[in-house]
């Protein structure tokens, strides 16, 4: 559960994190795809954000790359320190460099967070998310898979990315929301 906290904090997964984290997005290569030009620049970016300048919320997702970016939060900060929350999301699949594809069919979701538990050598995704929903899967059912994911102990929370409100009625019936990721971007307000 979430609790939201003066000053812009929230409380997730047992942590005191504030509410915007360091987006990894770009730190890959051109179109999220692949490796950073300057891989160093880019562990030093995780390391200075952390230990430097007490960033507590990490955003990334296994399409980073893809996959590139949660190796080099492995690489940067782990051991993780304990104030530090790592989000990550599942359910997108990578085509190629720019193209992005919802994907949500439960056998596809479980593998997404059992590959980001072993590239972050961690025993819990504290807060995972559902990349997009997948309009050719029920939503019951990739909601379902991370719920048995969440009570098998493989996630401690769930959230909801890039969803619309409607949506996110729909999510709430089934399962609980920790956190929502909003539409938000210079095109759409």
């Amino acid at each position: 559960m979430t609790l939201t906290l003066p000053g812009g904090a929230i409380e997730i997964a047992g942590k005191t994190v504030s509410r915007l984290g360091l987006g990894t997005m770009r730190l890959t290569g051109p179109g999220t795809w692949g490796d950073p030009d300057d891989r160093e620049q880019a562990l030093t970016v995780l390391r200075n954000a952390v230990h430097t300048f007490g960033i507590t919320h990490i955003d990334t997702a296994d399409a980073y790359g893809p996959h590139t970016v949660e190796h080099l939060i492995n690489d940067a900060l782990y051991p993780y320190p304990d104030h530090v929350l790592i989000a990550t999301k599942v359910g997108f699949a990578r085509p190629a460099p720019n193209m992005w594809a919802p994907h949500g069919h439960p056998v596809y979701l479980r593998a997404c967070v059992e590959a980001s538990l072993r590239r972050m050598r961690m025993e819990r995704l504290e807060l995972c998310y559902l990349h997009r929903i997948d309009p050719e899967v029920p939503l019951s059912e990739q909601l379902g898979t991370l719920a048995a994911l969440r009570d098998e102990g493989k996630i401690a929370h769930i959230g909801l990315s890039k969803i619309a409100p409607e949506d996110f009625g729909r999510a709430r019936k089934e399962i609980t929301v920790a956190a929502v990721q909003n539409v938000l971007n210079i095109h759409d307000r």
